[in-house]
């Protein structure tokens, strides 16, 4: 089901959105993509989120100006709870550090969670941190996407300890998270001891030629990637030599993108 409303109104579309849920039980993919949710349209999507629990993915997408408040994603998680049928989570909205504590409880009770993305939603270090944690209680994600965020360089110490220690996840898109050469840095030493990741977004950091030097190191001794996406980092033509000299000593990667980066 994809619902594309302006507004989710408890009081002029609030109702159909829950009864239709109330009776049909073989919608498997939510989809909702709004321009303004608000407090009771959120309200709204719990309820309705209650009443169906047959979902295997739930995604919703709204203006990036119209951030989900603590409540009310606090209300949408609780009711994903219920459903232990859910496989996918995709909140492309601004939902800043506060809702990241939401969505790491969530992650510590449904376990049976492989794909969760994040994009968009503002989340600093400090947010990825409780994420981070509950990854080390639920390992079956296996499908990340927290690009266009604000990670930084202490989220990426962070993430650089969860690549040491999962054992499922086989995508991560962390393009555009302000993680610069320190970050990059930081996560290629967690990649060099991962053998499970086969693709990995990095684009759009800054890492520059330090970054890129470092995750030359991972391309000569991680046997295990296929994809590596360093588009947009300005690393100049001594990190293009460095991870040219790497994919000499490479036979596992694929794909690897080197675009924009004068």
């Amino acid at each position: 089901l994809e619902l594309f409303a302006l507004v989710i109104n408890p009081e002029v579309n609030g109702d159909s959105l829950v009864g239709a849920l109330k009776i049909n039980h073989t919608i498997r993919d939510l989809n909702i993509r709004v321009r303004k949710l608000g407090a009771g349209g959120a309200q709204v999507i719990a309820t309705a989120l209650k009443n169906g629990r047959n979902f295997e993915k739930f995604a919703i997408e709204a203006a990036e100006d119209d951030p989900i408040q603590q409540t009310a994603s606090q209300a949408i998680f609780d009711a994903l709870n219920l459903n232990h049928r859910l496989k996918e989570v995709e909140i492309e909205q601004e939902i800043k550090n506060h809702s990241a504590i939401s969505v790491a409880n969530f992650l510590k009770t449904n376990q049976n969670i492989t794909c969760l993305n994040l994009t968009k939603g503002w989340i600093r270090g400090t947010g990825l941190a409780f994420i981070a944690e509950a990854m080390k209680i639920n390992d079956k994600i296996q499908e990340l996407h927290l690009n266009n965020n604000m990670i930084g360089v202490e989220g990426a110490k962070t993430f650089a300890e969860t690549l040491r220690s999962t054992k499922r996840l086989r995508f991560c898109n962390l393009a555009n998270n302000c993680f610069k050469a320190r970050g990059a840095v930081l996560l290629a030493e967690g990649m060099k001891v991962n053998r499970n990741v086969e693709s990995f977004y990095l684009s759009g950091n800054r890492i520059e030629c330090v970054g890129a030097i470092a995750w030359a190191e991972v391309l000569r001794c991680n046997t295990k990637l296929q994809d590596c996406r360093l588009a947009g980092n300005c690393i100049g033509i001594k990190g293009v030599i460095a991870l040219g000299d790497a994919l000499v000593h490479n036979t596992s990667l694929k794909e690897i993108d080197l675009s924009h980066n004068g």
